[in-house]
């Protein structure tokens, strides 16, 4: 079956977005929000004193009338230091253009300005951080390129290509000479893209169906049966849930109490998922919870009670191993650290 006709299946039946209704369902906007807020992050990480979030939109304007210094001096706390600023604009009303999530009327823009003084091959740098955040963050490395040198592609493997990012330069901006006591700007960087694009691309690169890796045919010579199963393989980064709590009924207080103790420790939320009495009610969560894209969950067993013991399980492994349920949140925070950027 075509590829795009079994990834708006997938939207719908995880509730992304409805393409009979033309909207986005609650998990499209965690996403989108988790999407937005990872994509500040990496900007405003590398270069925090230099950078302000503004909600104006600024591509949209009339470059040939557009005074960038007049605005900037508006901006009272607009960068502390004089070899680096830029501007992080979001924007949540901008007009949709032709995508995955055909009949969507809006989009949430992102776009980054680049001011810089001294450096001569800033356009090259400025490439490199932006595929070097869409390669690490929201698709394979071999599937991002650049054709040509203002726009950022994404193929894979279906011969799908998408625009995932524009970027202008405006070469020795005069307007700029002198802003603010600073040297001479020597060259502008503005890029441009939006959260629905970068969602869309990561669910043609992140969502795997059995047919991709042939498991049925190469399989069915064992006796295994694999069914439909689809894998979400989003990255820990952009999960808006990092984690699930699966839990016997016996042990429903206990999975309460260690849900608000979690957020306590770590700021994050997590799901609960009471089990039935058997095992294979705990597969059929498993495989909701792969197909939701969520890195990790813990299984609470009656037994916890007793000896404390539960069963951490990585969704991209499937491995699940022992552990004490006192040692959850450390294990959990140690995978954040080893991820930030």
């Amino acid at each position: 079956m075509n590829r795009l006709i079994e990834l708006e299946k997938f939207c719908t039946k995880t509730g992304i977005y409805c393409f009979k209704s033309h909207k986005f369902g609650p998990y499209g906007y965690a996403l989108l929000n988790q999407i937005k807020n990872e994509w500040l992050k990496f900007n405003l990480n590398k270069y925090s004193s230099n950078y302000l979030i503004d909600d104006i939109d600024l591509l949209n304007e009339n470059k040939s009338n557009f005074d960038l210094s007049s605005f900037l001096e508006k901006l009272s706390n607009f960068g502390s230091q004089s070899q680096l600023i830029g501007l992080v604009s979001t924007f949540n009303s901008a007009e949709a253009k032709e995508s995955f999530f055909h009949g969507n009327k809006n989009q949430t823009k992102l776009s980054t300005i680049y001011l810089n003084f001294n450096s001569d091959d800033h356009f090259s740098a400025w490439q490199r951080e932006r595929l070097q955040w869409w390669s690490k963050i929201a698709h394979y490395p071999e599937h991002i390129l650049i054709e040509k040198p203002y726009l950022i592609y994404h193929y894979d493997q279906t011969e799908i290509r998408n625009k995932i990012e524009k970027i202008i330069m405006i070469d020795n901006f005069e307007n700029l000479v002198n802003f603010k006591n600073y040297k001479k700007i020597k060259n502008l960087v503005i890029s441009e893209t939006n959260c629905e694009t970068i969602l869309e691309n990561i669910l043609i690169d992140s969502v795997q169906f059995s047919d991709d890796f042939k498991l049925k045919e190469n399989l069915s010579k064992y006796g295994i049966n694999v069914g439909d199963k689809t894998f979400f393989n989003l990255d820990f980064r952009l999960a808006p849930f990092k984690i699930c709590l699966l839990y016997d009924p016996q042990v429903k207080e206990l999975a309460e109490d260690f849900r608000k103790l979690f957020y306590f420790k770590t700021k994050h939320k997590i799901i609960l998922f009471e089990l039935k009495d058997d095992l294979a009610d705990l597969e059929a969560k498993y495989d909701h919870v792969d197909l939701m894209g969520i890195p990790y969950s813990v299984y609470l067993p009656k037994s916890i009670t007793k000896d404390g013991i539960c069963k951490l399980r990585n969704r991209d492994t499937t491995i699940s191993e022992e552990t004490h349920l006192n040692l959850v949140i450390q294990q959990f925070n140690s995978i954040v650290n080893a991820l930030s950027f």
